[in-house]
This record gives structure tokens, C-alpha cells and sequence, in this order.
């Protein structure tokens, strides 16, 4: 009788061995999301404010921002176009930032939502496990799990609207400029903190672009150089390395979203169109397609942050309860 009693005792430990790994896992895959979505509320409101902040850029998309300085007249006649240097050091990285807010917010929206559906159904292993293994605090979990899903659905439903939204606004009648690039790739990346840009204007010793008005009697006129020249930096805010760390374990958690990521992963990039006019001995660069560049990202990158916009109070809202379970369940979980 004792050896008939035996078995169904090992076989009810080995159970509750068995649930208590289960929820050792649950417990594990819960406390990674969580980290991540904690994560991401400091950071989509990030790449939200950096797309806001390139609104401040139209007073700049002009002629001279666009990288075509000043005319001068050289002391041996003639006069100069002269290069600015706002465009090589710091114009170019604004073109880049803003393909990478692009890739970054895009990025992160795959992270989110499938971090998130994670973290839901870690919760619900949780409580299968714990009914099989202790039957105890199931009215608590049960609760909880009410309250996860009510944030989450908030969630997934505005990010739902805001990738429709966004996928009117790129397509035909779209209420975005679209920019002249050719053979471009929004990407994950840095972005530029606009708050920081700075030019420092230098001595007279700038490279010249060509004439403006070429003398025609002295072969000397360029020996003498009157164009300024400075310098340009443009900070950028370190944000590629938390939308990577997201998009991991997004993958990690659903292998099918490496798929819909990978195209951002190689970073941005964009072909200048080619073109100009000729003045004097140099065929010059486009400035008119440089200072349309300038504008567009002026006009585009704050109407994406529109969109972007109310996904930061609903994550906000899905994060409390997200460590307030985290809280629980390090408790009370046995």
C-alpha cells in the first residue's frame, strides 16, 4: 500500500518542480520586458522632443545655412563666391539625425509593441504555473492581469492609429514634403541636439567656390583671399544603443521581427541630387535642393513628433503598472 501511495506523491512533486521552473522563467522573461519598457519610456519622449526641436530650423533654410557664403571683392580685383561651412559640418548632420529620428521612432514602435505583448503573456504563464504549483494569490494576480490588459490595449490600439497615420502621411496624399533623396534609408542612429548647434566664425583664410565675377586682366587676383571661414559642430544625443538594446530583445521575444527591423539596422543613408550651375571656373553644388532640404526637415520632422506624441502618455500609464506588478510579483511569487 505504501509503494501504491508512493507514486502518485513523486508524481505530484515532480509537478510542482516543474511549476515552480515555470515560474522561475516567467518570473526571469517578466523582469527583462519590464527593464526594457522602463527603458523606452525615456526614450521614445527622447526621439519625440528631437524630431519637435528641428521645427527651429526654417529661419535657417536659406542660402547661406545651405552652404553658398558671402560674395567678397579680392584686393586685386575681381570678386569671390565663398564656401560656407555651415553645410560640410554641420548641415550634413542634420540630413542624417533626421533620417535616423525617422528610423529610431520606427524602430522602437516594433520594440514596444511586441516587448509589451510579451510581458502580458509572461504574466499569464506566471499565473498558470502559480495555480499549479501553490494555488495562492490567484484573486491578486488575476487582478493585476485585468489591469495589464486594460493599459496594454490603450497602447497597442494608439499605436495602431499612429501607424496608420503614418503610413497616410507617406502616401499619396500625403500632408509631408517629401524629401529630393534618392536611394535613401532611414536607419537607427544618434540625433542631433539642435539645443547645442553652434558656428564659430573664423579668420578671413576660407576656401573660395569660384568667381563671381572673374577679372579679366590679372592672373594674381586669387593669391590674395578675403572669404571667411569658421567652424560648425552639431552634438548629437546617444540614442542608437537603447532603440538597438529594444529591437534585440524584441527580436529575442518574437524571432518574426527581425524581418520588419533589419532594412534600419545598417544605419541611415541618402544620396544628394547631383547638380548645380556653372560660375566662373567651378561648376557649383545645388544650394537651391540644399536650402529646399532644410525646409522640409523644418516642416516634416515636428509633424512627426505630432504623431509620435500620444503614445507617450499611454506608455507612461502601461510602464506604472509594468513595475507596480514587478513590485507585486517579487513579493509575493513564490
Amino acid at each position: 500500500m505504501k509503494k501504491i501511495l508512493l507514486i502518485p506523491a513523486i508524481l505530484f512533486a515532480m509537478s510542482i518542480g516543474t511549476a515552480d521552473a515555470s515560474i522561475q522563467t516567467a518570473v526571469a522573461a517578466m523582469r527583462t520586458d519590464a527593464q526594457a519598457i522602463q527603458q523606452m519610456t525615456i526614450t521614445w519622449p527622447e526621439i519625440q522632443a528631437a524630431a519637435q526641436s528641428y521645427g527651429a530650423l526654417a529661419p535657417y533654410a536659406a542660402q547661406q545655412w545651405a552652404g553658398q557664403g558671402p560674395i567678397i571683392v579680392t584686393p586685386l580685383g575681381g570678386q569671390e563666391l565663398c564656401h560656407n561651412t555651415h553645410w560640410d559640418q554641420v548641415t550634413s548632420g542634420l540630413v542624417t539625425g533626421g533620417l535616423n529620428i525617422t528610423g529610431d521612432a520606427a524602430v522602437e514602435a516594433y520594440a514596444l509593441q511586441t516587448i509589451a505583448i510579451d510581458f502580458q503573456q509572461q504574466y499569464a504563464n506566471l499565473m498558470i504555473a502559480e495555480v499549479q504549483a501553490h494555488a495562492s494569490n490567484v484573486q491578486q494576480l488575476t487582478q493585476t492581469e485585468a489591469q495589464i490588459k486594460a493599459t496594454l490595449n490603450n497602447l497597442m490600439s494608439l499605436l495602431t492609429v499612429t501607424g496608420q497615420q503614418i503610413q497616410a502621411a507617406m502616401g499619396p496624399g500625403t500632408t509631408l514634403r517629401q524629401m529630393p533623396f534618392s536611394n535613401w534609408q532611414a536607419g537607427i542612429g544618434d540625433v542631433p541636439n539642435l539645443a547645442e548647434a553652434q558656428y564659430t566664425a573664423g579668420p578671413n583664410d576660407g576656401a573660395p567656390i569660384g568667381w563671381y565675377m572673374q577679372p579679366a586682366d590679372n592672373a594674381f587676383a586669387r593669391l590674395i583671399d578675403r572669404c571667411p571661414t569658421g567652424s560648425g559642430s552639431l552634438p548629437m544625443i546617444s540614442l542608437a544603443a537603447s532603440v538597438q538594446s529594444a529591437a534585440n530583445l524584441s527580436v529575442q521575444d518574437e524571432p518574426d521581427v527581425q524581418q520588419a527591423i533589419a532594412p534600419f539596422e545598417h544605419g541611415s543613408s541618402y544620396v544628394l541630387p547631383s547638380g548645380g550651375f556653372a560660375s566662373g571656373l567651378l561648376r557649383l553644388p545645388n544650394y537651391p535642393i540644399r536650402m529646399q532640404i532644410v525646409g522640409i526637415l523644418a516642416a516634416d520632422m515636428p509633424a512627426i513628433a505630432g504623431y509620435m506624441q500620444p503614445i507617450s502618455p499611454a506608455l507612461q500609464a502601461f510602464n506604472t503598472n509594468v513595475q507596480s506588478t514587478m513590485s507585486e510579483v517579487d513579493q509575493n511569487v513564490q
